[in-house]
């Protein structure tokens, strides 16, 4: 056997003993060289022996559908691939991070998510460049996956900023999270053309109360976003589910309404807090977005509160992750899963300055089942109730139901 052939033959067999059918899963042989590969735990991925390198592959499916008691607008009643996610993330030479995230759930709009480098070498400082979550709402931050209804309230499809291409620095301590961040395009934006302006956010949280069962949270966020040659805002949100795509109240494409097309700037504050005592947990947040036109002022303002119970005795606070200042997955402690009632109210204000957006508020009752990490199923109870001057007002019902697997 060739001399090459010879040194690569036991890394090639580790990697083959390690992923192979019906072998067990053991770590790689080091070479020559002291090289290897084996799995890491808790994702599907690769990493050297030295732990230099890894990537790890997740993936995120949501499955959808709902029926709708409607009044006078047509919602529609349907299904929808809420999130079919593929997200690739590892380290290159411990303190250089990645992470790559596409949404292939609408086949003709496919939307590239988290695409970033992030430097680690300060820690627990982290420098993060790329397209990312702009720091500013906690539920936006908890991530669709781990959010306790199917929806995010209306707040955050209407006022809460999304993911930008930036730079951004954040930090952390035992009892406190802050990120600042200068922000750009969209990543998908196609028009290059003129100044796509810029914008600065921030947010600082403080949890003076933190352990596996209990927790106390207060959070301030604040954006300022100079629009530049881009004058025209949409302000919106969707009743309660993704169903639809009907907007009862708001500015722009589906609610019958034009957006506004004199902005200059758009300024945003976000007071958050929540609370976790074992299994009971409470969230709030009220979010006011000003729209500076070129004459006057736009203000819009909404918020929520909810409040969830683990039935199963499972805490919310064991899934805080410092780093983020934000909630992570939730960990059944029993064999059969985890189940989880929660009820919501949230609130979305659109009248001001002669410009007559409307007003919605919907009451949601949820109840989950975590059939283990990765596995979960969701029902939801919305009662919308919609109204805006010259109508038409809106009171409706909606059922929908959802299925998911994240890894």
């Amino acid at each position: 056997m060739p001399r090459q052939a010879r040194r690569l033959l036991p890394p090639l067999l580790g990697l083959w003993a390690t992923l192979g059918p019906g072998v067990p899963a053991l770590p790689a042989s080091a070479d020559e060289a002291g090289s290897s590969v084996t799995l890491t735990e808790g994702a599907l991925g690769l990493k050297s022996t030295d732990d230099r390198f890894a990537i790890r592959l997740h993936g995120l499916i949501q499955a959808d559908g709902a029926v709708f008691d409607q009044d006078r607008t047509e919602l529609g009643n349907g299904t929808d691939m809420r999130n079919a996610k593929l997200i690739v993330k590892g380290h290159v030479q411990h303190d250089w991070g990645y992470k790559f995230q596409v949404n292939f759930a609408k086949e003709d709009n496919r939307q590239l998510e988290d695409i970033f480098l992030q430097y680690r070498g300060f820690r627990p400082t982290t420098i993060t460049v790329g397209n990312v979550k702009q720091p500013f709402s906690l539920a936006f931050l908890n991530g669709n996956r781990n959010a306790t209804f199917m929806e995010f309230a209306m707040i955050h499809e209407a006022l809460v900023p999304k993911r930008r291409i930036g730079l951004m620095a954040g930090s952390h301590g035992e009892h406190w999270t802050a990120r600042l961040g200068g922000f750009g395009n969209r990543v998908q934006d196609e028009d290059s053309a003129g100044d796509s302006g810029a914008s600065v956010v921030g947010r600082g949280v403080w949890t003076p109360v933190r352990s596996q069962r209990r927790l106390v949270l207060a959070g301030l966020a604040g954006q300022y976003r100079s629009l530049g040659d881009r004058h025209r805002v949409a302000i919106k949100s969707r009743p309660g589910t993704h169903v639809t795509n009907q907007r009862l109240v708001g500015f722009g494409p589906h609610t019958g309404f034009a957006p506004i097309t004199d902005a200059r700037s758009v300024t945003a504050g976000d007071a958050q807090v929540a609370v976790v005592h074992g299994p009971l947990a409470v969230q709030g947040e009220f979010v006011h977005k000003r729209v500076g036109r070129k004459e006057s002022h736009f203000d819009a303002r909404g918020g929520y509160v909810q409040a969830s119970y683990f039935l199963t005795g499972e805490s919310r606070a064991s899934a805080y992750r410092p780093g983020k200042g934000a909630f992570g997955a939730i960990t059944p402690i029993h064999p059969y899963g985890a189940w989880q009632v929660a009820l919501r109210y949230d609130t979305l204000a659109l009248n001001d300055d002669g410009m007559q957006g409307g007003h919605a508020q919907n009451l949601t009752a949820g109840v989950n089942w975590y059939a283990n990490r990765h596995v979960r199923f969701s029902a939801n109870y919305i009662r919308i109730d919609a109204a805006r001057p010259g109508g038409p007002d809106n009171r409706a019902n909606a059922f929908a139901a959802r299925a998911q697997l994240g890894f």
